[in-house]
Parts: structure tokens; C-alpha cells; sequence
């Protein structure tokens, strides 16, 4: 059943070299399925095994470092706030 969902999505234009969030690519989910046969049309599709997420830019880099200075000597202050307000929550 699911070789021929996989064809079927793969065949009307699915882009195979998709990875989601985390950096999985769908071979990684076929393959932890225990689907050998999704796995090898994936990658006769060029489904890459181990793909690597891009780079995240930083959109307002800190004027100084005096705030990862201060940060690192275990002083807080208003400056090292305001660094942690920027953080996403996934990294705090």
C-alpha cells in the first residue's frame, strides 16, 4: 500500500527532496516505517538521506558584545535582558 501512495505523490510532481522542521526528509519517515520499498523509490527520486537544514540568518545583529560579555561574567543587567527577548523560546 504505501509504495503505491508514495509512486502515485512522487508521479503527480511531489517534490522528493522536501525535508520538514526538524531536517527529516521522507526516507528517514519511510525508512523508521520499516518500508525498504518506499525508501529505494524515494532515492531513485533523489530523496537525500541525511540533508542538513540551512543556516539561520541573524535579522538584528547586537550593536556591541558588551551584552554576551557581561552574560559570560555573570553579570544580568538590562542589556543581557534584552538579548533573551530576542531569543526564540525553543532556544531559552
Amino acid at each position: 500500500m504505501c509504495i503505491s501512495v508514495v509512486a502515485v505523490v512522487v508521479q503527480y510532481g511531489a517534490n522528493s527532496k522536501a525535508i520538514d522542521h526538524e531536517g527529516h526528509s521522507a526516507v528517514y519517515y519511510a525508512r523508521g516505517a520499516g518500508a525498504a520499498e518506499c525508501v529505494e523509490l524515494l532515492r531513485s527520486q533523489g530523496c537525500p538521506e541525511n540533508p542538513t537544514l540551512p543556516r539561520r540568518r541573524i535579522s538584528n545583529p547586537p550593536a556591541n558584545n558588551s551584552a554576551a560579555a557581561a552574560s559570560r561574567s555573570g553579570n544580568s543587567g538590562p542589556e543581557t535582558d534584552e538579548i533573551f527577548e530576542r531569543l526564540p523560546a525553543s532556544v531559552i
